[in-house]
């Protein structure tokens, strides 16, 4: 008796190893950041839109076979970007650059904050993971208001995804996804996906066109003004603007043109007509301070009376305005 009661203490516990054995592994999944909405070097002078691909992933563990090979995990995933969407300058806290996610790459979409936005996956255990995409786009609206150059950062996108287990295919894509049970988050609950904005040095400038008032004979001087806008950023250095002589010019003397007549003007940088503008740097251009909202500066224009007194016509001439940094 002592021999046989010892024989099953002995096998009790063997018993019990091989049921355990046989127990199958939870499946749990686990969300991760993905690369980071690198919007790259925007210039706020250019007009251009700016875009950026973010993404966050999600690996679903646990699939074993043959007790789960065929589970099928779906997996719901969305982006939230913070309201309102901004990114604060690092350099100078007055100005920022604000930005939108979007769920689709024409970017047609934007991403919200209700279930509505959650986009599904199925995985299983020949596929465990999944990357989630999300399209993010600056417009030369959004950044309108970044008046200074260097890095921009500010709160993150934030990446969402909830979960369930379903026994097929069918069941999963018959589902509703859902932020609440019986989906469950992922751990982490969440994964921030930071914003990289980069706004370098530049100007931009414009012109309203200038237009002398009609004229029959000329026997007095004929003068009228346009305006320049320039705009850069700030930290901008030592900004300057040149006119060039314009497309008939002859030996440096500015002319309109109307077919084979031509009239003699010029170009000033002050009301009183003595500084006559041209695109030598410290001689005869206009220095500017760099201002993000912009400057506005007159040009002035005089036509002389002409030795010779021109035909009738309407008579033009394009001048090349460019900002220098």
């Amino acid at each position: 008796m002592m021999r046989r009661w010892m024989l099953l203490r002995l096998l009790l516990p063997l018993f019990c190893a091989g049921f355990g054995g046989g127990a199958k592994a939870a499946i749990s999944c686990y969300a991760t950041p993905g690369p980071a909405f690198n919007f790259g070097t925007l210039y706020t002078t250019s007009g251009y839109s700016f875009s950026a691909v973010g993404s966050a992933n999600v690996l679903c563990t646990g699939f074993d076979t043959p007790e789960t090979a065929t589970k099928v995990v779906r997996v719901c995933g969305k982006f939230t970007q913070p309201s309102p969407a901004k990114s604060t300058a690092a350099t100078n806290a007055r100005y920022s650059v604000t930005y939108n996610i979007y769920k689709d790459p024409q970017r047609t979409t934007l991403f919200g904050s209700t279930d509505q936005d959650l986009i599904p996956f199925n995985l299983d255990a020949t596929s465990g993971n999944v990357s989630f995409r999300a399209y993010g786009l600056i417009t030369n609206a959004d950044y309108a208001s970044a008046g200074t150059a260097g890095a921009y950062t500010g709160p993150a996108v934030t990446f969402n995804a909830y979960f369930q287990i379903f026994s097929n295919v069918s069941d999963a894509n018959n589902s509703k996804c859902s932020s609440s049970s019986p989906y469950a988050p992922t751990s982490p609950p969440t994964a921030p996906i930071s914003v990289n904005i980069t706004v370098g040095d530049g100007c931009a400038i414009a012109a309203t066109p200038m237009i002398f008032p009609p004229q029959g004979a000329i026997t007095r001087d004929v003068t009228t003004t346009s305006t320049l806008t320039v705009k850069c950023t700030d930290g901008t250095l030592s900004p300057w603007v040149s006119l060039d002589s314009g497309v008939n010019a002859l030996s440096g003397q500015r002319r309109m043109s109307s077919g084979a007549g031509y009239i003699n003007y010029d170009l000033y940088s002050d009301s009183s007509y003595s500084k006559r503008w041209g695109a030598t740097q410290n001689v005869d251009t206009v220095s500017v301070a760099a201002s993000p909202a912009g400057i506005a500066i007159p040009v002035y224009g005089k036509i002389p009376i002409p030795a010779t007194q021109p035909a009738a016509g309407t008579y033009t001439d394009v001048i090349t305005a460019t900002v220098h940094f």
